[in-house]
C-alpha cells in the first residue's frame, strides 16, 4: 500500500515487522506493571513491620516470578489497596493525557498543517542541497495534479513528509502499552484480593474448597506430596463461611489419590492452603489424607477420551528400556515416564537414572526436545497439507482441517505454554491461508503475543513462554543470515542445521541465564546430532499414541523404533552432557541477562567488521586476478604481434630474393 508519504510499502512475507514493536511495548508495560505492584506491596511490608504490625515476606515477587505475600494485619491491606488504587489512576491519568495530545496531533493537525508541509517541501528546493537529492516524494495538495514530484533531501524529506505515520505508530504503541498495563494491574489486583490469596497470606490453615484440575497427575515438585496438579480454585469454607474464589493453585496429593484424579475433572475436598514458596501460581492447596473426595462435574468427553488415550500409552511403553520409557513420551506428548502417576505395568522408572537423564539433557541444551513446541504443529501442519492436495480439496476446507489438527494436536499433549504459543501461531497461520494471503511468521508471532498476554497477563511472566517466543523470534530473524555465513565455510546442510541452532540460542541465551547462571557450550554440536532423528521419531511416537487405545501390538512396534532414535539422544546427553566442559558458570540475574547481550552484541559487530574485510579481500582478489588475467591477454597479444611482424619480413626478404634469381637467369638467357 502506498501511505501520505507517498513511499510504497510492500508486504515482506514473513518479515513483517509491524505487529514487533506493539507486542514488545505490551510485554514490557505488563512486566513494568507488575515490577511497579511488586515494589508497592514491598514498601508497605516494610512500613508495616518498622511500625511492629507485620513481618516483611522472605520472598517478595520478582520480575518474572509469581505472588506470595504473607499479611497479618487487615490495615496493611487497606494502605496497599490505597496506594495501589492512586497509582492506577495516576497511570489511567497520565496514558489518557498522552492518547489525546497525540490524536490531537493526528486528527486534529493533520489537515491544517498538510498545506505548511508542502510549502516546506517545496522550499526545500531551493536549499543548496537540492541538486543533489536522490529522493522524490508527492506533494499532496499543493497543485490539482497529483503527478507532481519535488526533489529533496532524503531524510528531510523522509521525515516531514512521514510525519503523520509517524503520529499513527507513536498512538499504537501508547494504546498497546496503555493496555498492557491496565490488564496487567487489573490481574495482580484481582490476584491479591481474592479470598484464597487473603486467606493464605493471613494464617492460611484448614479449608474445604471445590477445585477443577486443569492438568494431569505428574510427580510432584517437592517432598511434602507425592503428585500434582495444576487448578483452580471455584470455592472455599472456613468455619462455616463459604466465598468463591478464581485463585489459581497447585494442587497436592499423595496415594492413592494421585492414580483416582484426572484432568478436566471438579472435585470437593478439604485441605490445607499455603502461600506458594516459587512457581508461577500464587496458592498451594495439599489434600488431607483423610479427606472425603467428592466428584461434583465429570471431565469433558475430550478430556476423557485423551486420559484414556495417555493411560493406554504409558502401559504401551512400559515394555521399553528405561531410557525409552523416559524419552519417548517426553518427545512425543512432553511429559517425562517418570513424572506420570497413573497405574501401569511393571516396574517404576529407576528415579536416580531418570534424575541423571535428565540433567545430562539441560546441560547438553537439548531439552528443549522434552517439550512439545512449534515441530510437532509444523510436522502436523505439512502432512495435513500434503494429504489435502493429494485429493486437490479447495484452500478454505485446508485451512478448516489443519485448524482442527492442530486443536486434536494440543488437547492431546501436556498443556505447556509452549504448546498454546504453537496452537495459536497455527490458528494464524491457517487464517492467512484461508484468505488465501502468504502466512507470515513474525506477524502472527506479534499478534500471538498480544492476544495471548491480554487475555491472560500471567503469561508475561512464564519464563517457558518467554523461551518459546524468543526461539521462534530468533529462528525467523536470524536463520537466513546466518545460514549464508555458515555457507561459506561449511556444506549447505550443515550451515542450515547450525543455523537454526545458533539463532534460536542468540535470542534464548538471555532468558536461560534468568532460569540458571549456565551457559550450555556444547549445545550446537549435540543439536547437530540429534537433529536428523526429531522429525521421525516424533512421527513415530505419535503413531505409537494413537495406536495405542485400539492395537497396543502395532503400538508397540512404533514406540519401539522411537525409542532406538532416543537412544542415539541418551548417548548424546550422556557424552556430552555428562563432560565437565558441557557448561560455563555466569552471571545470575538480569545483570547476567544484559552481560550475554552485551557479548551478543560485540560478537555480532565483530562477524560484521570480518565480513567486510572478506568481502574486501574477495573484491581486491578479484580485481588483482582481473588485472592479472588482462596483462597476460596483453603480453601475449605483443608476442602474437611481433611474431607477425617478423613472419611478415621473412615472406618479403624472401619474395626479393626469388625475383632477383628470376631477373638474373632471365637476363643470363638474353
Amino acid at each position: 500500500m502506498s501511505g501520505d508519504d507517498g513511499q510504497n510499502h510492500v508486504e515482506q512475507g514473513s518479515r513483517d515487522y509491524r505487529m514487533l514493536p506493539v507486542a514488545i511495548c505490551v510485554w514490557a508495560a505488563m512486566l513494568a506493571a507488575h515490577a511497579v505492584f511488586a515494589s508497592l506491596i514491598g514498601q508497605q511490608f516494610d512500613v508495616a513491620s518498622s511500625a511492629g504490625k507485620s513481618g516483611k515476606p522472605d520472598n517478595l515477587p520478582s520480575l518474572f516470578s509469581g505472588f506470595a505475600f504473607h499479611r497479618d494485619s487487615a490495615a496493611t491491606n487497606v494502605g496497599v489497596e490505597t496506594l495501589f488504587s492512586a497509582v492506577v489512576l495516576l497511570a489511567l491519568v497520565l496514558g489518557l493525557v498522552v492518547l489525546l495530545l497525540v490524536s490531537f496531533r493526528w486528527f486534529g493537525g493533520e489537515h491544517t498543517t498538510r498545506r505548511a508541509r508542502s510549502r516546506d517541501v517545496a522550499s526545500s528546493l531551493q536549499g543548496p542541497h537540492a541538486r543533489d537529492s536522490q529522493w522524490q516524494v508527492s506533494a499532496i495538495g499543493t497543485s490539482d495534479n497529483q503527478d507532481d514530484r519535488f526533489k529533496v533531501p532524503g531524510v528531510l524529506a523522509i521525515w516531514r513528509a512521514s510525519r503523520g505515520r509517524r503520529t499513527l505508530w507513536i498512538t499504537v504503541l501508547a494504546c498497546s502499552a496503555l493496555a498492557g498495563l491496565i490488564a496487567s494491574f487489573g490481574a495482580d489486583v484481582m490476584e491479591y484480593r481474592d479470598p484464597a490469596m487473603a486467606l493464605a497470606r493471613q494464617s492460611g490453615g484448614h479449608v474445604e474448597a471445590d477445585v477443577r484440575l486443569d492438568s494431569p497427575i505428574t510427580a510432584a515438585s517437592s517432598f511434602q506430596a507425592d503428585c500434582q496438579a495444576n487448578a483452580h480454585l471455584l470455592g472455599l469454607g472456613r468455619d462455616g463461611v463459604r466465598q468463591t474464589s478464581h485463585s489459581r493453585i497447585v494442587l497436592y496429593a499423595n496415594k492413592p489419590w494421585c492414580a483416582r484424579l484426572s484432568d478436566g475433572q471438579t472435585v470437593s475436598m478439604s485441605g490445607t492452603l499455603q502461600t506458594a514458596r516459587y512457581g508461577m501460581r500464587p496458592v498451594w492447596l495439599t489434600m488431607d489424607d483423610d479427606t472425603t473426595v467428592r466428584v461434583l462435574e465429570r471431565a469433558p468427553p475430550g478430556k476423557r477420551l485423551v486420559d484414556a488415550m495417555q493411560h493406554r500409552f504409558f502401559d504401551v511403553i512400559s515394555g521399553l528400556s528405561d531410557q525409552g520409557r523416559v524419552l519417548v513420551p517426553g518427545l512425543t506428548i512432553g511429559l517425562l515416564g517418570q513424572d506420570f502417576m497413573g497405574a501401569t505395568h511393571g516396574e517404576p522408572v529407576n528415579a536416580t537414572f531418570a534424575t541423571l537423564l535428565e540433567m545430562h539433557f539441560k546441560d547438553s541444551g537439548i531439552m528443549h526436545l522434552m517439550a512439545v513446541s512449534g515441530g510437532h504443529f509444523a510436522l502436523i501442519g505439512s502432512l495435513v497439507r500434503a494429504v489435502c492436495a493429494r485429493f486437490l480439496l479447495p484452500r478454505q476446507l485446508v485451512a478448516i482441517l489443519t485448524v482442527l489438527a492442530y486443536m486434536g494436536l494440543a488437547g492431546a499433549m501436556y498443556p505447556s505454554d509452549s504448546v498454546m504459543r504453537a496452537l495459536v501461531m497455527g490458528v494464524f497461520a491457517s487464517a492467512s491461508m484461508f484468505v488465501g494471503r502468504r502466512p507470515q511468521a513474525l506477524s502472527a508471532l506479534g499478534w500471538t503475543v498480544v492476544l495471548t498476554l491480554l487475555v491472560n497477563p500471567a503469561m508475561s511472566r512464564s519464563f517457558g513462554f518467554a523461551l518459546s517466543c524468543a526461539s521462534v523470534l530468533g529462528i525467523v530473524l536470524c536463520a537466513g543470515p546466518i545460514a549464508e555465513g555458515l555457507a561459506k565455510l561449511l556444506p549447505r546442510y550443515l550451515a542450515e542445521g547450525m543455523s537454526v541452532t545458533i539463532a534460536a540460542q542468540l535470542f534464548t541465551l538471555p532468558i536461560q541465564v534468568l532460569m540458571n547462571p549456565e551457559l550450555p557450550v556444547l549445545s550446537v554440536p549435540a543439536n547437530l546430532i540429534v537433529a536428523p532423528f526429531v522429525d521421525l521419531l516424533t512421527l513415530t511416537g505419535l503413531a505409537a499414541l494413537l495406536l495405542a487405545p485400539f492395537a497396543s501390538h502395532l503400538s508397540f512396534v512404533f514406540a519401539w523404533l522411537s525409542s532406538c532414535g532416543t537412544a542415539v539422544m541418551q548417548w548424546c546427553a550422556d557424552t556430552i552432557g555428562g563432560s565437565t566442559s558441557a557448561t560455563m558458570p555466569w552471571a545470575g540475574g538480569i545483570a547476567g541477562a544484559m552481560l550475554v547481550v552485551q557479548c551478543e552484541l560485540v560478537a555480532f559487530g565483530v562477524a560484521k567488521v570480518l565480513a567486510a574485510v572478506s568481502a574486501r579481500r574477495v573484491v581486491n582478489e578479484a580485481g588483482a586476478g582481473n588485472n592479472g588475467r588482462l596483462a597476460a591477454w596483453r603480453a601475449k597479444g605483443s608476442i602474437w604481434w611481433k611474431e607477425t611482424e617478423q613472419m611478415f619480413e621473412q615472406l618479403w626478404c624472401q619474395g626479393d630474393d626469388g625475383v632477383g634469381n628470376q631477373r638474373n637467369t632471365t637476363d643470363v638467357h638474353l
